[in-house]
């Protein structure tokens, strides 16, 4: 899908210029370097490669992370997209929204997972 990954983090608490780039381009090699970033969190950042246009859509990058990272217990957010009537096109916003459900199914007590939730578990691995 990408010809090159950089994750770029600071934790919380550490000066802005104590974060981390990590990039690879999927050789087996990496580059990590001390970058400056003013907030706390971590980016993802893909370079697509031509062709992977689809991952650019707000439905697909959504179906990915529900997919694979429901489970973290941290949320991951994107920026939230609202219809513009006059416009007649989505528009993204300046508020934020989690894209995965943040809790583990097995961190949860059985009484507390429906039979649904416990089969989309398994469907999605």
């Amino acid at each position: 899908v990408a010809d090159r990954i950089m994750v770029e983090t600071r934790r919380a608490g550490l000066p802005a210029d104590q974060a981390v780039r990590w990039s690879s381009e999927g050789t087996g090699e990496y580059d990590l370097e001390t970058i400056t970033k003013a907030g706390r969190g971590t980016d993802v950042i893909l370079h697509l490669r031509e062709g992977e246009e689809e991952f650019l859509k707000t439905w697909r990058v959504k179906s990915v992370v529900s997919k694979y990272s429901d489970h973290i217990s941290l949320p991951i957010l994107m920026r939230k997209e609202t219809w513009d009537a006059e416009a007649a096109k989505q528009v993204v916003t300046d508020e934020w929204e989690p894209v995965n459900k943040a809790s583990a199914l097995w961190t949860r007590s059985k009484s507390d997972i429906t039979a649904e939730q416990y089969e989309e578990f398994y469907k999605q691995i």
